[in-house]
C-alpha cells in the first residue's frame, strides 16, 4: 500500500475557496490570528494549521447515527409503512389490472400514503432521517405488492410480511448507501 501523492499549486493559481484554503492552512506567525472556522473544524492547534487525516475529518463531521432510538425509531417506522402500504395495495388490486398499471398506480400509492406516515414520525426521528427511507419503502413496498396482485389474489398476512420485509431492507440500503456517501463526500467536496 503506497502513500498518496501530495500536489502542491501555487496560491497564484488558485481560485475563489481555494485561495482561502490554501492561505489559512499555510503556516502562521505567533500572535497571528486564526480564522475561526479554522479553530472550529480542529485544524488549528497552538498556532500552527496542522491537517487532519481524512479519517479524522469524516468521523469529526459526518457520524452516522449509532444511538438505539433513532436507529430502531427509523427500522420500526419503515416496518410499519412497508406493512401498512402492502395491505392497502393488496386490497385495492387484482388479478383484473394490467401489471405495469398496476406497478406506475401502486408505486404513486405508495408514496401518496408513506407521506404522512414520514411527517408523523420525522418529528421524533428526524425529517429527513426518515422521509427518505420511508418514502423509498412505499415505493417498493407498493411496486411489489401491487404486482403480485395482479398475478392472482394475494392473502393480507403474506403482504404485510411483504411490506415488514421491503420496510427493513430499505433501511438497511439507507444506512449502508449513507456510509459510502459520507465516506466518500471528501473526495467530492473537496
Amino acid at each position: 500500500m503506497s502513500s498518496p501523492e501530495f500536489h502542491l499549486t501555487p496560491i497564484a493559481e488558485l481560485t475563489g475557496n481555494q485561495t482561502v484554503r490554501a492561505r489559512a492552512l499555510q503556516p502562521r506567525k505567533a500572535g497571528e490570528d486564526v480564522p475561526r472556522w479554522i479553530r472550529a473544524s480542529g485544524l488549528a492547534e497552538a498556532g500552527n494549521t496542522a491537517k487532519l487525516s481524512r479519517r479524522a475529518q469524516r468521523s469529526r463531521s459526518y457520524p452516522l447515527e449509532t444511538r438505539p432510538y433513532f436507529v430502531l425509531g427509523d427500522l420500526v417506522v419503515n416496518i410499519v409503512a412497508g406493512s401498512v402500504i402492502a395491505v392497502i395495495t393488496a386490497a385495492l388490486f387484482g388479478p383484473s389490472w394490467n401489471m405495469l398499471l398496476a406497478m406506475i398506480v401502486g408505486m404513486a400509492l405508495g408514496m401518496l400514503i408513506s407521506l404522512p406516515i414520514a411527517i408523523l414520525s420525522g418529528a421524533l426521528f428526524g425529517a429527513m432521517e426518515v422521509m427518505i427511507p420511508v418514502m423509498t419503502t412505499g415505493m417498493v413496498a407498493g411496486m411489489l405488492v401491487s404486482m403480485a396482485a395482479t398475478m392472482g389474489e394475494v392473502a393480507i398476512g403474506w403482504s404485510a410480511r411483504v411490506g415488514a420485509t421491503t420496510g427493513i431492507g430499505v433501511a438497511i440500503a439507507t444506512y449502508v448507501a449513507n456510509s459510502v456517501i459520507r465516506r466518500r463526500a471528501g473526495r467530492w467536496t473537496s
